[in-house]
């Protein structure tokens, strides 16, 4: 078991244990720092000096070159992505493989149905996901435009609806891992890189 599953493990096994029945039993525990994670971030029209906007592209941009990696066939190991963003503010969270990976190490997720609509210029997907230990079940959604802007222009994109579908699927999955789970990756990876917390 490599490090990253042993603090994933660790992170479901904690997640799972008997709560204390009251607070006094309850010894205080040292608590991971403040992450910023773009993808949790509301999505709205940027304001000025609010980078949202740009966290949300920046990690749209390297999610989807991962599941191009995917496809081609390669290996993906890049679970955590960390960048600044134009005002110098660090943001690090759980990229495409990472979600993938915690949802396979914590099992009993199940994306159920898949459906896509295609409309002006885009597809739309929308995941049905379930965690069939907690009884719980949520929807994610994505969209992918049909065209890429490159430097020579806009070509469009034969691996729209994969990228649109890959990114709903990341969306449900990563809306039914623990966030303790995720804490204690970004945690480790904080940790492994001298990062404060």
């Amino acid at each position: 078991m490599s490090e990253t599953e042993s603090i994933i493990q660790r992170a479901l096994d904690e997640g799972s244990k008997p709560k204390p029945q009251t607070q006094t039993e309850q010894k205080p525990q040292p608590k991971p720092g403040k992450v910023e994670m773009g993808r949790d971030k509301p999505e709205h029209t940027p304001q000025n000096g609010d980078n949202t906007h740009e966290e949300y592209e920046v990690v749209e941009s390297k999610d989807e070159q991962q599941i191009m990696e995917e496809v081609k066939g390669r290996l993906v190991d890049d679970l955590i992505y960390d960048f600044n963003t134009g005002s110098g503010r660090r943001v690090i969270g759980l990229s495409y493989a990472g979600v993938v990976m915690a949802a396979r190490k914590q099992g009993n997720i199940h994306v159920e149905d898949v459906k896509i609509v295609e409309d002006d210029g885009k597809f739309m997907a929308k995941a049905k996901g379930r965690d069939v230990i907690r009884n719980f079940e949520i929807i994610g959604v994505a969209s992918q435009r049909k065209e890429m802007d490159t430097r020579n222009g806009k070509i469009p994109d034969e691996f729209a609806l994969v990228k649109a579908v890959a990114k709903a699927q990341r969306n449900v999955l990563r809306r039914l891992i623990p966030e303790a789970v995720i804490k204690a990756m970004i945690f480790e990876y904080k940790n492994q890189h001298g990062i404060a917390q």
